[in-house]
């Protein structure tokens, strides 16, 4: 295999769909990525049935982009990178509760993942069924309560019912969202805009918070541009299907 491109084997997708997935990985300089023939590469993973395959793409990559699309690749969110600086000063709403994540909120957190994601490359894609894309949300949260993913993760309560969480993730000296929801009745609250006034006033020893987000999420980019964060950067995310 070209050293420039790694299939790795996706065992938690493949789990939740019942077939093999595999994520497609590129590294190298942009130059020796383009002139890979990647069909030849993905033959023998283009061939097998079912399988889903993906991939995130840097949008500069063009002539790479072509080869993903010539094969069956098809686009299904742009992914955008916002940041900022951590900034310990900004106030919160009060509009809610806000504390570390205990071991009962699981459930409470696993409903509100299930029900408040609709721009997530797998709630895009036709070849996911809905409620599949639901549970992966919730099997995301569930995972943070496992111990397997996730460093910290705050609630909000309003009149003692759990109305949103956010889950971080450390990265040197940077807070990543990793995954961020409110209950739809509850959105007009600045609880969200809270819960990050919190982790940042409450997680020392870091310089910068980021967010990842889909460009198509009007109302996340509103949220995140309202709280002070920058585009830092974006890509395409791609998907194959072979049932």
């Amino acid at each position: 295999m070209n050293s420039c491109v790694t299939i790795n084997s996706d065992k938690y997708f493949s789990d939740i769909l019942g077939y093999n997935v595999y994520s497609l990985v590129l590294k190298g300089d942009v130059d020796s990525i383009e002139k890979v023939e990647l069909k030849d590469i993905l033959e023998k993973y283009l061939q097998m049935k079912p399988v889903m395959m993906y991939a995130k793409m840097p949008i500069s990559k063009i002539k790479f982009i072509a080869q993903l699309e010539d094969i069956g690749f098809r686009i299904v969110e742009t992914n955008a990178v916002y940041e900022r600086n951590m900034n310990k000063e900004i106030k919160m709403q009060g509009r809610c509760t806000l504390r570390n994540a205990l071991p009962e909120d699981r459930d409470g957190a696993c409903v509100i993942a299930k029900r408040s994601f609709r721009y997530s490359r797998f709630h895009i894609d036709p070849n996911v069924d809905n409620q599949v894309a639901n549970d992966i949300k919730a099997l995301w949260v569930s995972n943070y309560f496992l111990g397997k993913r996730g460093d910290k993760m705050v609630v909000a309560e309003v009149n003692n019912i759990l109305v949103g969480f956010l889950l971080l993730l450390y990265k040197e000296d940077m807070l990543v969202v990793d995954l961020i929801a409110v209950d739809s009745n509850y959105r007009s609250n600045y609880i969200a805009s809270d819960m990050i006034a919190y982790v940042e006033q409450n997680c020392d020893g870091f310089k910068r918070i980021q967010v990842g987000t889909q460009l198509a999420n009007i109302p996340s980019i509103m949220l995140y541009e309202s709280n002070g964060f920058h585009l830092k950067d974006s890509s395409y995310v791609f998907h194959y299907h072979n049932k």
